[in-house]
């Protein structure tokens, strides 16, 4: 069958902000390649992934943000269990897409479908990019991290609106609070824990942030996860005991992807993190917020087929 599963998620920005009705418009445009489904909740996801798999439905897109992909990629890997997943197409509708930028996949969500549609048409086969994923319980991620990485979140989602604006003003208040001493909320609370990545424990237990991926761009133009790709099987950490001024200097590097040599940044590929706290840790999987108590910990998760067309 040389069709796309298309699963739409109605409450993401870029779907609000077309002002249409997503089932009758992406029908309409696909010209009968894509089988259509609006998922108004987390919940509503399985029954359509069952459903794509029995009918042997060879691409998933995703219409939605990086939330609705880090939830329908977690629900196709448990329900395809040992089997491949089918290759998955970002249509960029969320807030960050933080996704398909690694993959510098570009155009609104309209024009990307009309993209893989024009090759379905012709029974030909789109690019895609292979990507390691993060597996934390049942669920699975290209970004995970805490500590700053989580907390920076939490304050982007705080008041009202999100989108690009939203994020610079709060990298904006990260910076003034670094670097003038400027009130910050939670940003830079710090994490008193033990990491132990593969085996080996980071040679000390105050941080910042631990962040750890297996793409490169982070959002926003920064990529520090330089290593990301380096290795099959594995993600990139990098753990930060400095102090928040010194994040400030290093944010040249930090949005090149070079590396930073600074005593307490703790850099490295591994397969397995495993975070041990006294208190409970908030932390973030591809933009989603989830809380641990006590121990956290992160494995290496199967490979997935990202579509760029």
């Amino acid at each position: 069958m040389n069709k796309v599963g298309l699963i739409i998620n109605p409450h993401a920005r870029g779907v609000k902000k077309m002002n249409i009705n997503p089932n009758e418009f992406f029908l309409k445009i696909s010209n009968g390649y894509a089988d259509v489904r609006v998922t108004n909740s987390v919940a509503e996801i399985d029954p359509v992934i069952r459903e794509f798999k029995k009918l042997g439905i060879p691409y998933v897109a995703v219409c939605g943000g990086d939330g609705s992909h880090h939830h329908i990629l977690s629900r196709m890997i448990n329900i395809y269990k040992k089997e491949p997943v089918p290759p998955i197409l970002h249509l960029r509708a969320g807030t960050m897409n933080t996704q398909p930028r690694t993959i510098n996949l570009k155009g609104k969500p309209d024009q990307i479908l009309k993209r893989l549609v024009a090759i379905l048409k012709e029974n030909g086969e789109p690019q895609t990019f292979i990507r390691d994923t993060i597996r934390v319980e049942d669920r699975y991620c290209f970004l995970f991290g805490v500590g700053m990485t989580a907390n920076f979140l939490n304050e982007y989602y705080k008041g009202e609106g999100t989108g690009p604006k939203k994020a610079l003003k709060t990298i904006w208040m990260a910076v003034r609070g670094a670097a003038f001493g400027a009130d910050v909320g939670t940003l830079f609370d710090r994490l008193d824990c033990k990491v132990v990545i593969d085996g080996k424990t980071v040679p000390h237990n105050d941080f910042i942030a631990v962040l750890v991926g297996t793409v490169d761009d982070i959002g926003i133009g920064f990529k520090p996860l330089y290593r990301a790709y380096e290795k099959e099987g594995t993600f990139h950490v990098l753990s930060v005991g400095c102090q928040p001024s010194d994040v400030v200097k290093y944010i040249p590097s930090i949005k090149s992807g070079k590396p930073i040599q600074h005593p307490y940044l703790f850099d490295d590929i591994g397969k397995k993190i495993t975070i041990t706290s006294d208190k409970k840790m908030l932390y973030t999987m591809d933009g989603d917020m989830y809380e641990a108590d006590r121990v956290l910990e992160a494995e290496a998760g199967p490979r997935v087929r990202l579509v760029y067309v």
